[in-house]
Order: structure tokens, then C-alpha cells, then sequence
């Protein structure tokens, strides 16, 4: 006797693909493709840059160094060319500060003219009194840089005060040595 053992049939359930999901491995697909020809680009024109760069380095200078160092070669004698004018500026400096000493507290210097070439300066100023404007001329007097003094103009204003133009010659060797 043989013995026979039936199992249940099993329902059979197919399997069905979505569209969504084929479209899906299709995009996917075209992705993972893509960027494979992207990647291979992308690295064929980093090689041709490093190509350039080593071909640079072999042949030495480039043009924007050269360029570089032009601009800065301009500079350095832009530098150079400019310290003289700070040197002529210095001895108006140095004058301006000790005029600004030098000046009474109720003058008021409306205009002033220096010529460093010939060592003079002509000021035109404005005070209440004469006291004052004799006061004034002897704290001029007190510099050392000065070598005489002129008041060319004195005038009494509409206002009651005095206006005067005075004109200084000045030992320029001093106020260099000032600096």
C-alpha cells in the first residue's frame, strides 16, 4: 500500500508591475547613465586643466604675473615719486602749527598765503581792537622763525573792528630743522 499525502493547492497570486514603477526604473535608469557620461566630461576637463596648469609651471611666469608685477613696479615708483611732495609738505605743517600757537584768541586770520619758495606769508586777519593786533604782533615777534614782519594794511571796518594784511618773512632753514 502506498501511502499518498495531497497538499492543498495554493492560490496563485500574480504579480503585477505598476506604470508608475517602471517609469520610475526608467528615470532611475537614465539617471545612473547620465551621469556616468557627466562624470567622464567633468574628468576629461579636469586632466586638460591640470595639462595647462603643469605647461604654466613648466614655462615659468604667467601673463597676469607679469601683469602683477607691472601694476606693482608702478606702485613702488608712485611711492618713490611722492616722497618729495611729503617733504615739501612737512614745512607747511610744521609753519601751520606753530602759527596756530602764535595766534591771540581774539584774531581771526581770514586769509593766509604762504610761498614756501621765497619764505613769505601774507595774512589777512580781522581783531577786535588794536591792543589786540599789537598783542599779536609781538607773539610773532616770539618765533623763532621769523625774520621780519610788515603791515601793508590797516583798516577800521563798518563794524568797528580792525582789518589788517600782514606779511612775514620767514627763516625756512629753521622751520626745516623743526621737523
Amino acid at each position: 500500500m502506498a501511502i499518498s499525502i495531497e497538499t492543498p493547492k495554493r492560490e496563485e497570486v500574480e504579480v503585477t508591475t505598476s506604470p508608475l514603477f517602471i517609469l520610475g526604473a526608467i528615470i532611475f535608469l537614465f539617471l545612473v547613465v547620465g551621469s556616468y557620461f557627466l562624470l567622464i566630461v567633468l574628468i576629461k576637463n579636469a586632466q586638460e586643466e591640470i595639462k595647462k596648469g603643469t605647461e604654466l609651471l613648466k614655462t615659468g611666469v604667467t601673463a597676469q604675473e607679469k601683469e602683477l608685477e607691472t601694476r606693482v613696479l608702478s606702485y613702488k615708483q608712485k611711492a618713490q615719486d611722492i616722497i618729495p611732495l611729503l617733504e615739501r609738505h612737512n614745512l607747511p605743517s610744521v609753519f601751520f602749527e606753530s602759527l596756530e600757537k602764535a595766534t591771540h584768541p581774539w584774531v581771526r586770520i581770514v586769509k593766509l598765503s604762504l610761498d614756501a619758495s621765497k619764505g613769505t606769508i601774507s595774512l589777512e586777519g580781522i581783531t577786535e581792537n588794536f591792543e589786540s593786533l599789537a598783542q599779536q604782533a609781538e607773539l610773532l615777534k616770539k618765533e623763532v622763525y621769523l625774520e621780519d614782519m610788515r603791515f601793508p594794511r590797516i583798516q577800521l571796518t563798518r563794524e568797528g573792528k580792525i582789518s589788517f594784511e600782514a606779511v612775514l618773512d620767514i627763516n625756512l632753514e629753521i622751520i626745516k630743522d623743526k621737523k
